[in-house]
This record gives structure tokens, C-alpha cells and sequence, in this order.
């Protein structure tokens, strides 16, 4: 009798809960799905695509939300959103089907019908695989887009009698086979009546539920677990946690001619995705995303963790750039990003020819562009291994300009180098003009060279032609830092990752300690220490490995900064000011030097005609 009541008001709590409990949320809510990581080496970036849900108190979803709706937070720093659109890429799934004992009768069947709509309801370039679970996890049918084939095996299976529920186990097998896939937008749905136990009422699964949490959260592509439960003896609480903590979403049906509501809610859910994209320069390794999205019912966020894998070796030319204009000797600069390993050396082309190498950072190459490369020139850098093969390589097309003949040099119009005609009309007019105007401009012109000529002198003797020592970014995580250049000219320049505590930071460069290093600078000499505690990843001149002891630094020593930031020390001139070459005349020629007469260079047409 007392069997028989319990029977009675258990069963009336279900029929009232089930108006109010099927798909059921306490509050609107935002949930971030899948994350995926993308390392783009030609900019130094990695791409994160971010499937997410956004769902209203009822689990219905939330349309037509924009970019302006959302904000993108990675490490605390807000991030700056490319694009949000619906997800309609392909989706991978893996469906999982508890046939244990309890499951036998309408469980099983309605299972089985409300699973198969959806598997109807699908995309054509959707894929899903079906596993059954009982005491052991039985493949039913492999990755497929025929879903009236998987419809077909999924028909075919059946509830096992006496047997138990390893749910975990059956949840871990699915996870790892949905991982071998490359990466893509994917997910678990696991359905089930029952909490993870044999028949004799002991946990029946090998793994834990803290096991299969780690497997699906773990790697570059985090794997969300959709779970679906069924009836009284479903645990709500575990099952909840492992949709929750994988970016999936729970939802309960306490009979089973609920089943194909929260079967048709969760396609639903799936087909109202929001793909999300932004550019990230962080660093590889473990990140914090946190987005928010302000909606009609008020603002939601969702957390999530992800790992950004390693940067995979590129090569990216500084200068010149590619459309640029060039003439003459120029230094062919460039950078390997993501690390050099197995980088032996990083080759030159030009035109297509093999012109040079370089086996060390700083990847630079002296080039003289020749009128034999006029025009549209390609070049390539190629970053290779010791065995000769491409790694990365870059090309870019530049303009070499042809020189255009200097005015009165001898040329095959003019053999002799005379004085062209523009030259001998500009001293005409000069003669036209009253003597005392002409004595005076000479006179003028001479006062400004004694001028400049004693300006000059004195400088030099009170040490203005002092090379300001410089330091060059050479390798950085930060894209924008790499080329960039910093004079020391203060006695004492800290050097670290914190901006408020140092005169040159590195906010990007994660290696970095807080306060890295300092240089002292005594005269033209400088002097490189570790900050007195020391650095977590240590400090490098010249790949020896320095401590709180000043070192020397010579022109053009290379610094490393922890794992990844290299720096190098350049010495540049400061300018003399003042020279000729900067005289301006007022009149239509420009310069002083269109009034003097051309120097006699040596031209070949010139040398052919006197062979002759």
C-alpha cells in the first residue's frame, strides 16, 4: 500500500512539473559553444571563431542580434569584433543512445523516433555518428551525411534487459572519437534515463565525470556535451554540469512523450548558432574569453577558456614593401614569427635568382637593384631547413626605377658633357641684372658657406657627431613592435612588460617580466643588466645568458628578452644640419647647384666613341 502511494504522488509531481520543467531555464542566458583557433603567420595573429547560443528564459533562441549587441573581452583586454553572423557552416555530431535495462518499452521507442526527426532535420553537409550504451558503448554507425542511412542503424537498436548505464565511459568514447576530426564546429548529445551504475548499484564507467569534462574542455577545440534526460531516476545535477562546464546545454523531459520537444528545441538551438570572429596577437597557450551580449531581456555573458596552439614558422619581409618604388642598393629586411625552429638559413631571390643568405638574425641582405631589374621585380624569402627545404617563404613585387641621366652629363645626345641650354639661359639672366645686385648675391652666398662651414666645425669639436645608440625590435609577439626603433639617450632605461614601471615596454610580449632588464648608458658605451630579482625566463646577449652584472653591449649585439622578444643594438649618427645641400635658392630652378657647371662622370657611350 505504501509502494503504491508513493507510486501515485511521485507520478502526479512529474505530470505537474512537466508543464513548467521541459526545457525550463531560470533566466535568459548566453552560452559560448565552441571556440575555434587559427594561427594566421602572415600577420603574426591567430583568428578565434567563437560559435555561441543565446537563449531566452524558455530556451527559445534569441534572433537578430548584431556585432553592436556583443562585446569580446580576451585577458582583460577588450577585443575588436570582425564579423557576427548565423553559423551555417557544417556541424559534426555524435549521438549517443542510452540502451540499458530501464530503458526497455516506450523509453526506447520514443528515444528512438524523437532522434531520428531529428537526424531528419539536419543539414546536407551535416555528419553525425551514432553509439549505443548499456554495460559496454557498441558503434552503430560511423561519420555520415546520409541521415536516412543513420536513420535506418538507429531503428535497429534496442534496450539490452538487466544491463547497466557506464555513462561516462559511453561520454569519453564519444569525445575522443569526435576529436580525431579536424577541427570544425562539433558536439556530443548524450541521452539517457539513468545515472552511471551496474546492476549491482556500483558506478559501472572506468572514467569519471571530471574525466570526460577535462577530455572535452582540454586541446585547441573544446567539445560541447548536449545531454538530454529522461524521467525520475535521471541525475539532473551531474548532468547538468557536463553540459554547463563544455559549453553544451542540459534539458529534462520527465516522460518520454516528451522527448520529441527537447529533441526539436536542441535542433533548433543548434541552427540559431552565432559564429563570432576576432584577431587576437596574444601569445600561444592558455586564454580567458568572456563575452557579453546585451539582448531585449538585459545583459547576459558567457566564459570560457581556450589554448591557442603554437604559432607555426612563418617569414615576413619588413622592407621594402611590397608596391614600393626602389632604385640602388637597398637592405632586403625580414622576420621570422612563430620561432625558427628547424630554421638553417633564410635565402634572397630576386628576379628569380638566387642573389644571397643569411644564417642568423637579424635577416637582412644588402641588394643593389641595377637597371637590369627595371621595372616590376619579385622578391622572394625563403626560410629553410638544413636539408634545403621551404619552411616559409614570402614574395613581394617592387618598382626598381630606372636613374634618369644627371643634367650635363655626357650621354649618347650630348658625348661632350657640355652645358645644356637651360644652364647657359639661366646665366643670361642673371647678366641682364644691375652689377651691385649680382656682387651682392655672391657676397650673401659667401656668408651663408662661412656660415655653415664654422657651424660645422664647432659642432664637431663639441661632440655633436656622437652616434645615439638605438635599440631595434627585431623578433616581438606584438606584430606592430617588430622594425620599431628606440634611442637611448637617458643615463639609466628600464626595459620590461609593464608600461607604468619601465621607459621602453613590451605589453604583448607575455615572456617578459614585469621589470626586465636595464641599460645604462656612460658616454657611447652601454651597459645591459638583469633588474636585481631577476627575470622568470632570463636575459640574453648574444645567446649567453646574463644576470644582475652589467655586460657590454657592442654595436649590433643581439638581446633576448625571455623566450621570444630579440632585440639588437644599432649606433646611428645624428645629423649634421646645416649643409649645402640643403640651400635653397629662390628661383626656378630650385638649388645651387643648377648653377654650377655638371662633374665630368665616365659614361660607356662616351669611352665607345673614343675607342673609335
Amino acid at each position: 500500500m505504501k509502494k503504491w502511494f508513493m507510486r501515485v504522488c511521485i507520478s502526479l509531481f512529474f505530470l505537474i512539473y512537466s508543464t513548467t520543467s521541459v526545457n525550463a531555464q531560470s533566466s535568459t542566458s548566453l552560452v559560448i559553444n565552441n571556440i575555434l583557433v587559427t594561427p594566421k603567420p602572415e600577420s603574426v595573429s591567430y583568428e578565434v571563431k567563437t560559435y555561441l547560443s543565446v537563449l531566452d528564459s524558455a530556451g527559445v533562441p534569441v534572433k537578430g542580434l548584431t556585432a553592436d549587441n556583443f562585446s569580446v573581452v580576451e585577458d582583460a583586454k577588450p577585443m575588436v569584433i570582425e564579423s557576427l553572423a548565423p553559423a551555417n557552416d557544417p556541424i559534426s555530431l555524435i549521438m549517443l543512445i542510452d540502451t540499458s535495462g530501464s530503458m526497455a518499452g516506450s523509453a526506447i521507442n520514443s528515444a528512438k523516433d524523437a532522434a531520428n526527426s531529428f537526424l531528419l532535420g539536419m543539414g546536407n553537409g551535416d555528419q553525425v555518428a551514432i553509439l549505443s550504451f548499456n554495460n559496454t558503448v557498441k558503434p552503430v554507425i560511423d561519420f555520415t551525411t546520409d541521415r536516412q542511412a543513420a536513420g535506418q542503424q538507429l531503428s535497429l537498436i534496442d534496450a539490452i534487459p538487466n544491463s547497466g548505464t557506464c555513462l561516462y565511459d559511453a561520454a569519453y568514447q564519444a569525445v575522443q572519437n569526435i576529436a580525431a576530426l579536424a577541427p570544425s564546429r562539433r558536439a556530443v548529445i548524450l541521452f539517457t534515463d539513468g545515472v552511471d551504475e551496474g546492476n549491482n548499484g556500483k558506478p559501472c564507467s572506468t572514467y569519471t565525470i571530471d574525466d570526460v569534462i577535462r577530455l572535452a574542455t582540454g586541446g585547441n577545440s573544446a567539445i560541447p556535451i548536449y545531454t538530454l534526460g529522461l524521467g525520475y531516476h535521471v541525475d539532473e545535477q551531474s548532468l547538468q554540469r557536463l553540459a554547463s562546464l563544455t559549453g553544451g546545454r542540459f534539458q529534462y523531459a520527465p516522460t518520454s512523450n516528451q522527448l520529441g520537444v527537447i529533441f526539436k528545441n536542441l535542433s533548433d538551438q543548434l541552427k540559431s548558432q552565432y559564429l563570432l570572429t576576432y584577431l587576437t596577437t596574444s601569445a600561444q597557450g592558455s586564454h580567458t574569453l568572456v563575452i557579453q551580449a546585451t539582448t531585449p531581456s538585459g545583459s547576459v555573458k558567457d566564459t570560457r577558456n581556450f589554448i591557442s596552439p603554437a604559432m607555426p614558422v612563418g617569414i615576413l619581409i619588413k622592407s621594402p614593401t611590397d608596391g614600393q618604388s626602389i632604385l640602388g642598393k637597398q637592405v632586403i629586411s625580414a622576420v621570422l614569427t612563430g620561432g625558427a625552429e628547424g630554421v638553417q638559413k633564410v635565402v634572397f631571390y630576386v628576379g628569380g635568382k638566387d642573389v644571397g643568405e643569411v644564417t642568423a638574425p637579424p635577416y637582412d641582405f644588402n641588394f643593389e637593384f641595377t637597371s637590369s631589374f627595371a621595372g616590376t621585380t619579385t622578391i622572394d624569402v625563403v626560410a629553410q631547413s638544413a636539408n634545403g627545404d621551404v619552411i616559409a617563404k614570402q614574395s613581394i613585387n617592387v618598382n626598381v626605377v630606372v636613374p634618369t641621366p644627371t643634367a650635363g652629363a655626357a650621354t649618347p645626345n650630348n658625348p661632350s658633357g657640355s652645358i645644356p641650354n637651360s644652364i647657359t639661359s639661366s646665366v643670361n639672366k642673371l647678366s641682364g641684372l644691375p652689377l651691385y645686385l649680382i656682387i651682392g648675391g655672391i657676397v650673401l652666398l659667401l656668408g651663408i658657406l662661412v656660415f655653415l662651414i664654422f657651424r660645422k666645425r664647432k659642432k664637431g669639436e663639441s661632440g655633436g657627431n656622437n652616434p645615439i645608440p638605438t635599440l631595434e625590435v627585431v623578433a616581438s609577439d606584438d606584430p606592430m613592435f617588430i622594425g620599431k626603433r628606440f634611442e637611448i639617450q637617458q643615463p639609466i632605461t628600464k626595459l620590461g612588460r609593464l608600461v607604468a614601471d619601465n621607459d621602453i615596454a613590451f605589453p604583448s610580449d607575455s615572456p617578459v617580466s614585469g621589470q626586465h632588464a636595464i641599460i645604462k648608458r656612460k658616454g657611447e658605451k652601454l651597459y645591459i643588466s638583469e633588474v636585481s630579482k631577476g627575470s622568470t625566463y632570463g636575459t640574453f646577449v648574444n645567446e649567453s645568458k646574463i644576470g644582475s652584472t652589467a655586460v657590454l653591449l657592442n654595436d649590433n649585439a643581439k638581446i633576448r628578452l625571455g623566450s621570444r622578444l630579440i632585440l639588437r643594438i644599432l649606433k646611428q649618427k645624428e645629423s649634421d644640419g646645416g649643409t649645402i645641400d640643403n640651400l635653397i635658392i629662390p628661383d626656378e630652378h630650385g638649388t645651387i647647384d643648377h648653377l654650377l657647371p655638371p662633374k665630368k662622370t665616365h659614361d660607356p657611350f662616351e669611352t665607345q666613341e673614343t675607342e673609335k
